[in-house]
C-alpha cells in the first residue's frame, strides 16, 4: 500500500506540473470552532513549488495578536515522492513585530520561517492553531493564499453550538453545506482560486471582488460585550469601549480656557481647537491590547502629544466636549481603493476614525491625523462613502460628502515663449484642487526641497523640458486649493517638415485603460476629474507664419466631457482644453463605450498645429 501511495503522489506531482509551471496551493484548510466563548482557529496549508523562481513562496508569515494564544505549530518539507525530508525546528521560527510605516508600537506579531528545498518539485505543509476569547467576527475567509498563486482546493469549516446566533454573507461560493452533527451546527464551504482576480483601473478593490465567506456572531465579546443585530447596537458597543476616555488633563483645560475666552463665535472656536490639535500633536500608529479598536485616552494625548487616528479623534472630541460642543466618534473605511462596506451586516468593517460635528443643520467632518489639510476638509481619502457615526442609542450609517466637479477643478495656464526652432521658456501657473492639492499640501508641510522638486518634475515636466524653479503662491492653511508657479526651459517643441513647422501638442495626461477585450469588472469612478488648461504659444518669429489649427471639438458622453477650442490672433496661438470625468458606477457592458471616450479624447489631443510661410 505504501508503494502504491507513493506512486500516486508521484503521478499527482507530474499532473500538477503539466498543468502549470507556477507554484500552487494544493490544500488550504481553515477550521473554526467556538466553545465556552473561546474561538479556536486551526489552519493547514499544503503548497507545491516547481522551480527556483517560485522559492519566494516558501517564506511563511503567520499573523496573530499578542492577546491570542498561538500553539501547535508544525511544518515539514516533502520531496516529489511525498517523503518527509525535513521538519521545522523551534529554533528556526522567528517572532517579529508587525511594524508598518508610521507605526510606533503594535501588538500584532508574525511567526516567520522558511521551508525552502533545493530539489524540484517539492511540497511544504504547515499547520497551527490560535485560541482567542476576544473577537467580534467568526470568519472573514477567502479561498486565496496568495493573490498570484493558484489554490486548487480551499475549505472552511465553522463548528458552533446549536444555539449560537450568527449571520453570514457569502460571495461567489457555491459549494456550501450546513449540518447538525452531534448537537452542533457545522458549516462547510469549499472553493478554489484558478484565475487571478485583480482590481482594474476604475473598479472596486480586489478585496471587494474576492469570493468570500463573512461570518459574524450576533453577540460577541471584544473588550466589552457587544451586539451586531443593528448598527445602533454595534455603535453602543463602541460607546462602552470608549467610556471614560474623553477627558482632558488640568493643564490642557487651562490652555483651552484661553482659546474659549478669546473666541465667542462657535464655528471659529471649533476651527481654533482643530488647529490647536494640528499644531500640538502628531500622528503615529499606536495599537493596543484589544487589537487596535480601543483608543488611548485624550489625557494620554495631552501628555504625550501623539496618537493614532482613534486617540487623536478622542482628544479632539474631548476638546470640543470641554468647550460644550457635541461631536460624534465616527468610523469609516478610508483610502483611495477602500472596500465599500456591506450595509446589511453591522460589524467591524472600518480602518479609520474621524470626528463629525453637527453644526447648524449640517455636519463638519474633521480629519484628525493630518497636520497639513485645512479645517473641515473632506478629501479623496474619506469622501463619498458610508461611515458609522457613534451616538448612544442613535448610532447610524451616514454618507461622507462626495467631492463635486467644482471641488476638484484644477486650472492650469501654460505659456510657451519659443523661437522657430522650438527653444525657449515655459511657465506653468496651476491652481491645484482635489488629489493634487492634498499631495502638495503634504509636501509643502513636510517634504525636503529635493523631494518637493522631484514631485514637481514628475507631475509637470513635459518632454524636452527642464524645471528651472517653482514657488507656492500665497498659500493659507484655510485654503482648499494651492497655487503653484513653475518655470521651465524647453527645446524641440517645434519640428521642421520642409517649409512647415509643426508644434508638438500639449496634452492632458489621462489614465491608461486596459482594452475592452481584457476588461472583467464593472466601472467605479470614486470621484470626478475636472481640469481646465489654457495653452498659449508666443513665437518670436510668428509674424512669418500662418497657423493651421486643429478643428474645435466637443465630445459629450454620460461619463464625461472634453472640449477644445483653438484660436490664432496673428501674434499668439491659444488653445483651451477642458476635460471632465464624472464620478459614478456603470456595468461592465458599458466599458467599451467608456474606453472609446478616452480614446477619442487622446486622438483629439494629438492633432498638431502647423505653421506655414505667408
Amino acid at each position: 500500500m505504501e508503494a502504491v501511495a507513493k506512486s500516486f503522489l508521484s503521478l499527482f506531482f507530474s499532473i500538477i506540473c503539466s498543468l502549470s509551471s507556477y507554484a500552487q496551493v494544493l490544500e488550504y484548510d481553515t477550521y473554526i470552532t467556538v466553545n465556552n466563548g473561546v474561538k479556536t482557529t486551526r489552519k493547514s496549508v499544503l503548497v507545491q513549488v516547481n522551480n527556483q523562481e517560485e522559492q519566494w513562496i516558501s517564506k511563511v508569515f503567520i499573523h496573530y495578536n499578542a492577546s491570542e494564544d498561538l500553539k501547535y505549530l508544525n511544518a515539514e518539507i516533502l520531496d516529489s515522492s511525498g517523503k518527509t525530508v525535513r521538519k521545522l525546528k523551534n529554533k528556526e521560527v522567528e517572532t517579529r513585530a508587525y511594524m508598518p510605516d508610521g507605526t510606533f508600537f503594535e501588538d500584532d506579531l508574525y511567526k516567520v520561517f522558511d521551508l525552502a528545498y533545493n530539489v524540484f518539485p517539492y511540497r511544504f505543509k504547515y499547520s497551527y492553531e490560535i485560541d482567542n476569547d476576544n473577537f467580534n467576527h467568526l470568519a472573514y475567509w477567502v479561498p486565496i493564499y496568495r493573490e498570484n498563486v493558484k489554490t486548487i482546493e480551499a475549505k472552511l469549516t465553522i463548528d458552533l453550538p446549536a444555539s449560537y446566533e450568527y449571520n453570514n454573507h457569502i460571495k461567489d461560493i457555491s459549494n456550501k453545506r450546513e449540518e447538525l452533527i452531534s448537537g452542533r451546527k457545522v458549516l462547510t464551504y469549499k472553493s478554489s482560486y484558478l484565475r487571478k482576480i485583480a482590481s482594474e483601473k476604475y473598479s472596486a478593490s480586489s478585496q471587494e471582488l474576492y469570493p468570500h465567506v463573512l461570518s459574524i456572531p450576533e453577540n460577541f465579546h471584544y473588550g466589552v460585550d457587544g451586539n451586531s443585530a443593528s448598527w445602533e447596537s454595534y455603535g453602543d458597543w463602541h460607546i462602552k469601549l470608549n467610556e471614560g476616555l474623553d477627558y482632558l488633563t488640568s493643564s490642557e483645560k487651562a490652555k483651552v480656557d484661553e482659546i474659549i475666552e478669546a473666541t465667542p463665535d462657535t464655528l471659529e472656536l471649533i476651527k481654533k481647537l482643530y488647529y490647536h490639535l494640528q499644531d500640538h500633536t502628531r500622528y503615529i500608529n499606536v495599537a493596543i491590547d484589544i487589537g487596535g479598536l480601543k483608543p488611548y485616552s485624550a489625557a494620554y494625548v495631552c501628555t504625550n502629544k501623539y496618537g493614532d487616528c482613534k486617540a487623536l479623534t478622542m482628544y479632539m472630541k474631548a476638546l470640543l466636549k470641554y468647550a460644550g460642543i457635541n461631536s460624534n466618534y465616527t468610523v469609516i473605511n478610508a483610502g483611495d481603493d477602500a472596500e465599500r462596506i456591506i450595509e446589511k451586516y453591522p460589524f467591524q468593517q472600518f480602518n479609520h476614525v474621524l470626528l463629525t460635528v453637527p453644526f447648524e443643520g449640517d455636519t463638519l467632518w474633521l480629519e484628525n491625523t493630518s497636520d497639513y489639510l485645512p479645517f473641515a476638509y473632506n478629501g479623496t481619502f474619506t469622501q463619498n462613502r458610508k461611515a458609522l457615526a457613534v451616538d448612544l442609542k442613535n448610532s447610524q450609517l451616514i454618507n461622507s460628502p462626495a467631492l463635486s466637479t467644482e471641488d476638484v477643478l484644477s486650472l492650469t495656464k501654460v505659456n510657451f515663449n519659443i523661437n522657430d526652432e522650438g527653444t525657449g521658456t515655459l511657465s506653468i501657473d496651476v491652481v491645484l484642487k482635489g488629489e493634487l492639492f492634498e499631495r502638495y499640501s503634504y509636501l509643502n508641510r513636510h517634504a525636503t526641497t529635493k523631494d518637493f522638486n522631484t514631485q514637481v518634475v514628475r507631475d509637470f515636466k513635459i518632454k524636452d523640458s527642464e524645471v528651472v524653479d517653482y514657488k507656492v503662491v500665497d498659500y493659507s492653511r484655510d485654503d482648499f486649493f494651492m497655487n503653484l508657479e513653475i518655470n521651465l526651459k524647453v527645446q524641440n517643441q517645434i519640428r521642421t517638415l520642409g517649409s512647415l513647422r509643426v508644434i508638438k501638442p500639449y496634452v492632458i495626461e489621462l489614465p491608461e485603460l486596459e482594452k475592452p477585450i481584457f476588461r472583467k469588472n464593472d466601472l467605479l469612478i470614486r470621484y470626478p476629474i475636472n481640469e481646465q488648461h489654457e495653452i498659449v504659444y508666443s513665437l518670436s518669429a510668428n509674424e512669418k507664419y500662418n497657423a493651421e489649427l486643429p478643428d474645435d471639438i466637443l465630445i459629450e458622453t454620460k461619463y464625461g466631457i472634453y472640449k477644445q477650442t483653438n484660436t490664432f490672433n496673428g501674434t499668439q496661438i491659444k488653445i483651451n482644453k477642458h476635460f471632465k470625468l464624472f464620478g459614478g458606477e456603470y456595468p461592465q457592458s458599458d466599458y467599451e463605450e467608456f474606453y472609446n471616450f478616452f480614446q477619442s479624447v487622446n486622438k483629439a489631443q494629438k492633432e498638431s498645429i502647423i505653421l506655414e510661410n505667408n
